[in-house]
């Protein structure tokens, strides 16, 4: 089943029946979005896309006397035929259909018509630049970019009920919603494009860059989903616990105007670890967790205060193609600089890297650090 058909599904007054849909898809309460399965850029449009009963429709393409998306069009048959970025290619087949159907209520408004065209632009340069083998490698940051343009289309309706959706369709729409949408998915199809952009600038030498990232001296075992985490019992909340801490937690994560940093607090024993590894086994589901650190006393590696900026910059490298060609640079001018004070580190190892790249990385990247009170160094742990 294609996005294409629930479309269609909505083009018609819905019975009775349909005025009354049964349950929905269970999703988590107060999240803005799904969370797709790893590897998978379909997962939001899963929940819409399961089996519908159907009824008989024109073809979209009766109702387009003329094709104003040439270049999206071209961009989704080019994907479609060759299958050279497949995590992009459910989503331009999604944004083709989506424009397809709300063009007639939508063309002739000048701000919408002026994002149409920059989007038909990049989409121009995307086709070009992926037919000449110019790929973004498949990254959780790529994953990430391309599961935020699902969800921008999603939060067009304001929600994932498909039956809610379809009754949707039976009424006019707000142009001004979707002229937002296409904003933001200028900005992360812009995103991608430069992922494959600094690709092409990454060392040639992946062994060299292999051996300079290992040099760092990871902490592995500081991974929430480490081997290790069974050896200090680490786990996750049961089921349908903890369910307004972590509804309290993705609404900090989605909200754009929030702080940039989260601080869970609480007396020992209280479950803080659990909801922090809760959240990042919801964060990995999502594309967007950029790394994360879990102190323990348990295990020396952990408890180090010295390997976790190290550690985090390893990750981010892992997360992002552009963020490792920004940190290889920074340890070809300073080899040792894993070795420095914690401030340094963060400073070179993180914060120049990032800035650099700001524009190629998704929206909602978030780094998890848990117990820096176990750490064995506390005057450094402070500073943290």
């Amino acid at each position: 089943m294609t996005f294409k058909r629930i479309f269609k599904r909505g083009k018609h007054k819905p019975s009775a029946s349909e005025d009354h849909p049964g349950p929905s898809a269970d999703t988590p309460t107060g999240t803005r979005s799904s969370s797709p399965s790893p590897g998978s850029a379909r997962g939001v449009w899963d929940l819409v896309t399961q089996p519908l009963l159907l009824r008989s429709s024109p073809n979209l393409s009766s109702r387009q006397q003329k094709n104003d998306w040439p270049s999206l069009e071209a961009l989704a048959t080019f994907l479609n035929q060759t299958g050279v970025f497949s995590p992009l290619a459910e989503v331009i087949n999604n944004l083709h259909c989506f424009v397809q159907f709300h063009e007639n209520v939508c063309t002739g408004k000048t701000e919408y018509n002026t994002v149409r065209t920059q989007l038909e632009v990049l989409c121009a340069d995307l086709r070009v630049q992926l037919a000449r083998g110019i790929t973004p490698s498949i990254t959780t940051s790529v994953h990430s970019l391309c599961r935020a343009v699902q969800v921008e289309l999603m939060e067009v309706y304001g929600t994932m009920d498909r039956g809610t959706i379809s009754r949707y369709l039976q009424s006019s729409l707000d142009t001004d919603k979707v002229t937002r949408c296409y904003r933001c998915i200028h900005g992360h199809l812009g995103r991608v494009m430069l992922n494959a952009n600094l690709d092409t600038l990454r060392v040639v030498d992946r062994q060299a860059a292999e051996s300079q990232l290992r040099a760092l001296s990871p902490s592995m075992a500081a991974c929430y989903d480490s081997a290790e985490a069974s050896v200090v019992q680490r786990r996750e909340c049961a089921p349908q616990t903890r369910k307004q801490v972590l509804v309290d937690l993705k609404a900090w994560k989605e909200n754009k105007d929030s702080e940039k940093v989260c601080w869970i607090n609480g007396m020992a024993g209280t479950g803080k670890t659990t909801i922090a590894t809760t959240f990042c086994s919801i964060l990995r589901e999502s594309h967007e967790l950029g790394a994360s650190f879990f102190c323990t006393r348990s295990l020396p590696d952990c408890r180090n205060v010295k390997l976790i900026f190290p550690t985090i910059a390893y990750q981010l490298a892992r997360f992002s193609l552009p963020f490792r060609g920004a940190l290889l640079r920074v340890l070809e001018q300073d080899p040792d600089v894993h070795t420095k004070l914690p401030r340094v580190q963060l400073q070179r190892m993180i914060l120049e890297p990032l800035h650099s790249v700001a524009a190629s990385l998704p929206p909602n990247i978030v780094v998890v650090i848990d117990a820096l009170d176990e750490c064995e160094d506390g005057s450094e742990s402070g500073f943290l």
